[in-house]
């Protein structure tokens, strides 16, 4: 994806006359201010071309003798190789030696998972030949956790032990296992005057991903499809998956400013005969951005009125007796503790009826069950029932529970009413503060499926006074809360891949060293067992599994005024069994070193 506006070479035919009167050096100079905007022109339209070299301004940051800090100002040039001639290899950079002294300094901490590196582009740096590479790390502990780096490799390094690099600190992508990243990050690296890597803040506008809770998110993308909605970044390419990715049907294109990439459908998971598969959203959209990652896009209800979220939205829906819809409908498919994709395509739906049209679109036809009371529809009676003290199946059924409508690719698309929702949802996470020195610190959560309650009330934000043990004074009502607290639905959520068995006469013992080997204090483990012990208590087993600061990223991001040292996120997500079966348990756990300000936050999945 380029989120640059691409410019377009231009040329123009000027002639220019010497006017009796005019001195002649007058001609001379204009004509040379001309030449001179002209090339400025060209370069620029050039720069901005597809595929063109991007010129940027680089502080590269080095470490030199006594810890002298020295900055050098250079330009970085880039010039994006096509998707199918990126091309992996392992590499043994700077960065990864780094990054393997840090994990060793932890007790007991593997080192990080080896992948091989991508090379995405050429690039220039003071006249020196680089190349552009992203290189992933497995981060050990969580499963399913990963994180990609840009990296400059020097060609000239290839042939030693150690490759010569420079780690581009405003482009990290924590990436978890289901598809779409949390947010591209600002690495802050304590690079040691030892290390053969260096540091820069380079900008390359191609990586420039819209933030996940910013404006961009909200706004409409044009395709010949209709209009779209940026999901997020993806997971980065490698050869296996690249050629998954390219397999799937192209179905639209983009019809952005010089952008008319392909957009292909995710419509299933599949895997090659090696049992490598496309991690991704479900029925979404996805086009190969420049640097070889999947940029995914959602395909907006074409008569939704949207909300502030990005999930619920209000329908303008006529029904067959004349009467408007006014309740807010979504469609997602729930799951967990967010959703499990945000286009519910139902393959075989029950049968269906005319119950109304699109307000907008008399041509968009709404669809209802026959019979609410069919057998595949009997989950969503009994979750509204649940929620609105076993009410009748009439009573369901007068209220349009739900709908559907045939959407451009032809599929059946479900929309149901938020209220009749499963409710399962993010149980209890609370966010502990532990600055260094009494400080005034702003908090912004966003989950993306909003939230249903907040302690304190949330407002715009929390902004609090936090001190050193984690002591918190909201400002808006200047009460002492010990932490923050809310629940709500997050955003693409998956089930732990790892998980433990545990007997019900175990899980208080297990809870206790789990949570310790996870980094929370005892004064936090026992706040997480006061909510959730009490919770697992009815099966003779329950099934276990943990996400990671990276899952937690991606359901609700997190953004603090004050960057924390040591970040701690867990999602805890459990079921019960009537009979046991076998762990898969994770295969290490590295418990995190607080150091500095320390943010901490447990939740977990409430069905």
């Amino acid at each position: 994806m380029n989120n640059h506006e691409h410019g377009e070479d231009c040329q123009h035919d000027h002639e220019h006359e010497a006017r009796p009167g005019v001195p002649v050096h007058w001609v001379v100079l204009g004509v040379s201010f001309f030449l001179v905007v002209l090339a400025a022109m060209f370069l620029i339209g050039m720069a901005l071309g597809r595929g063109a070299k991007l010129a940027n301004n680089s502080a590269i940051i080095k470490e030199t003798e006594g810890n002298i800090t020295e900055e050098i100002v250079l330009g970085l040039e880039v010039t994006w190789l096509p998707v199918e001639q990126q091309t992996s290899e392992i590499i043994n950079s700077a960065f990864r030696v780094w990054y393997d002294k840090q994990t060793a300094a932890t007790d007991g901490a593997p080192p990080a998972s080896s992948y091989a590196a991508k090379q995405l582009a050429l690039a220039t740096l003071d006249g020196v030949d680089y190349k552009l590479m992203a290189e992933t790390v497995g981060i050990p502990g969580m499963g399913e956790e990963h994180v990609t780096y840009y990296l400059l490799v020097h060609d000239a390094s290839f042939d030693a032990d150690v490759k010569k690099s420079i780690l581009l600190t405003k482009y990290v992508a924590y990436e978890p296992s289901f598809g779409v990243t949390g947010n591209f990050g600002q690495l802050d690296l304590a690079v040691d005057s030892e290390s053969d890597l260096l540091t820069s803040g380079a900008d390359v506008p191609a990586l420039n991903y819209p933030i996940y809770n910013s404006a961009a998110f909200k706004e409409t993308i044009s395709s010949d499809l209709g209009d779209l909605t940026f999901m997020g970044p993806g997971v980065m390419l490698d050869t296996e998956t690249q050629a998954l990715a390219v397999a799937y049907s192209v179905v639209g294109q983009l019809n952005k400013p010089n952008d008319h990439r392909q957009l292909h459908l995710f419509n299933a998971r599949t895997a090659n005969e090696n049992g490598t598969n496309l991690s991704g959203a479900l029925n979404e959209l996805f086009a190969i951005g420049d640097d070889g990652r999947l940029v995914w896009y959602h395909l907006n209800v074409p008569f939704y009125t949207p909300t502030n979220e990005k999930i619920n939205s209000f329908t303008a829906v006529t029904w067959n007796d004349g009467t408007a819809a006014t309740e807010q409908y979504t469609s997602a498919q729930a799951g967990g503790c967010g959703y499990l994709t945000q286009t519910n395509v139902v393959a075989n739906p029950p049968s269906l009826v005319v119950a109304g049209f699109a307000t907008n679109d008399h041509g968009i036809v709404i669809y209802e069950p026959t019979d609410f009371g069919e057998q595949s529809l009997t989950d969503d009676f009994t979750s509204w029932k649940v929620q609105n003290n076993d009410g009748t199946m009439e009573q369901f059924a007068a209220g349009h529970p739900f709908f559907y409508f045939k959407d451009v690719l032809g599929r059946y698309v479900k929309m149901t009413r938020t209220d009749v929702i499963p409710p399962g949802e993010c149980g209890k996470p609370v966010i502990y503060l532990y600055p260094t020195k009494t400080t005034d610190i702003s908090v912004q959560l966003s989950p993306v499926g909003g939230f249903t309650k907040t302690e304190p009330a949330y407002g715009n934000g929390w902004d609090v006074t936090a001190s050193p043990d984690g002591s918190l004074v909201n400002q808006a009502d200047g009460k002492s809360y010990p932490y923050l607290f809310w629940e709500g639905r997050g955003g693409f959520y998956a089930e732990p891949k790892y998980y433990d068995v545990v007997v019900r006469a175990d899980v208080d013992q297990y809870l206790t060293s789990t949570l310790a080997k996870l980094g929370l204090n005892v004064k936090e483990t026992a706040d997480f067992k006061e909510f959730w012990l009490p919770r697992m208590q009815s099966a003779n087993y329950y099934k276990i599994g943990w996400h990671g600061t990276s899952v937690m990223n991606a359901l609700a991001p997190l953004h603090l005024s004050l960057a924390p040292q040591t970040l701690v996120r867990i999602l805890m997500d459990y079921s019960e069994l009537s009979s046991t079966m076998e762990s898969n348990p994770m295969p290490s756990i590295v418990t995190p070193e607080r150091k500095g300000f320390t943010v901490v936050e447990w939740g977990g999945v409430l069905r």
